[in-house]
Order: structure tokens, then C-alpha cells, then sequence
């Protein structure tokens, strides 16, 4: 829809689906991994912010601790409250 704003007859099913898919990545992901380490999965912002999404569906499903971070490349605001932002300058103190 590129900018406009979502129909209303068409929010609650969009609203199913993207948790739908949140649930599917996230179990998609825990049920591939051995446990060791740590678990990384990359996704779209709209994963991820609002404090819901792929974090929020796998702290669910695991007793691990759970972190969800949005990219901050351009330092651009975030666009809930509470969102943690996940800065360039942390990227380069963990791959200098």
C-alpha cells in the first residue's frame, strides 16, 4: 500500500497474519537450534518493533532470555515507545 493508510476491513486478518508468521519464524528458528551458543534471527522491522513480533513470539516458546532489537543505521527515532535500537557503533565494537 506504499504509504496509504490499511483499509479497515482488511486490518484484523493483516493483524492474524503477521502473527501468524511471527510464530512460524520463531518456532521455525528455536526448533533448528541446538541451544548452544547464542541464537541470532534477522527479520524485518515490522518483526520486530512494538515489543511484539519474532522476540515476542519466542520468549513464549523458550525459557531463554529473549532480546529484540530494531537497526538504527541512520539513527532514525524509533517508532514505538520502548523499542530498543540496536546502533551502528554497537555493531563495530562487536566486529572491529
Amino acid at each position: 500500500m506504499a504509504g496509504h493508510e490499511m483499509p479497515l476491513a482488511m486490518q484484523s486478518r493483516f493483524v492474524r497474519s503477521m502473527a501468524w508468521l511471527d510464530h512460524q519464524i520463531a518456532e521455525t528458528a528455536l526448533g533448528a537450534w541446538d541451544g548452544q551458543g547464542y541464537l541470532v534471527i534477522l527479520v524485518g522491522r515490522e518483526h520486530v518493533e512494538g515489543g511484539k513480533g519474532v522476540a515476542w513470539q519466542a520468549g513464549l516458546a523458550t525459557r531463554e532470555a529473549v532480546h529484540g532489537f530494531v537497526l538504527a543505521w541512520g539513527g532514525e527515532p524509533p517508532c514505538y515507545m520502548g523499542d530498543r535500537m540496536w546502533k551502528e557503533s554497537l555493531w563495530e565494537k562487536l566486529f572491529e
